[in-house]
């Protein structure tokens, strides 16, 4: 089950020289149908490749020190377009084009943080952590704050992790995805392509988290 949450071993962060689009093409859209349908293989399951933005453990391995945050992933609209086309086919009834296209126009100006976590302990109290999980905001630079028009959480799941010097526990496991939406910047004129800002929020236990975000780099 823990596949399901975290692919992120050994994968390249953003930075690749992509550019991020807010607003998809045609041709971009059927780019990300068919990388989605091509993410179906037997033992391979869907890639963050080029959309981490942190990453703080390998999703399998944990310091006693280690964070309730395993890794935090942009969902921008080519990728969010690609990532439901990987599910369809996964599921083996593959968007069509036009179905695509709706997801497109769903994700438009739309930017997400998507938060990959473990609860602390295997505590059955601990099984609510992802509702635990503060609020986000994103501070835009030349802008301000933004704050999330939808806030979803996927979970928990158990699986085990292996803790350095006490060996394999379980833990609750899921995302909490912080959906902001950028059609008031784009009004004003920013051009998103070149958004930069500051991501922050808190996990279950409090502990706040502060990252950088550049979209440059990000399909």
């Amino acid at each position: 089950m823990k596949r399901l949450f975290l692919a992120l071993t050994g994968l390249a962060f953003g930075g690749l020289g992509l550019c991020f689009s807010p607003v998809l093409s045609s041709s971009e859209v059927q780019q990300a149908l068919e990388g989605g349908q091509a993410m179906v293989k037997p033992n391979q399951g869907y890639s963050w490749k080029g959309y981490v933005l942190k990453e703080y453990s390998n999703g399998l391995d944990l310091e006693l020190t280690s964070p309730e945050v395993d890794a935090v992933v942009v969902g921008t609209p080519f990728e969010r377009v690609r990532y439901q086309s990987y599910l369809a086919a996964y599921a083996k009834t593959p968007l069509s084009e036009a179905q695509a296209q709706n997801y497109a126009r769903q994700y438009r100006n739309r930017l997400e943080f998507i938060v990959f976590a473990h609860s602390p302990s295997a505590d059955p109290k601990e099984g609510d952590f992802l509702k635990r999980f503060g609020p986000a905001r994103l501070v835009v630079q030349g802008y301000g704050p933004l704050r999330p028009t939808q806030t979803e959480r996927f979970g928990p799941a158990q699986d085990f992790y292996n803790i350095r010097g006490k060996g394999n526990e379980f833990r609750f496991l899921g995302y909490v995805s912080y959906i902001f939406d950028l059609n008031a910047l784009a009004r004003k004129g920013m051009d998103l392509k070149a958004l930069k800002g500051t991501l922050t929020f808190s996990d279950s236990t409090g502990k706040s988290y502060r990252l950088r975000v550049s979209l440059t780099g990000y399909h």
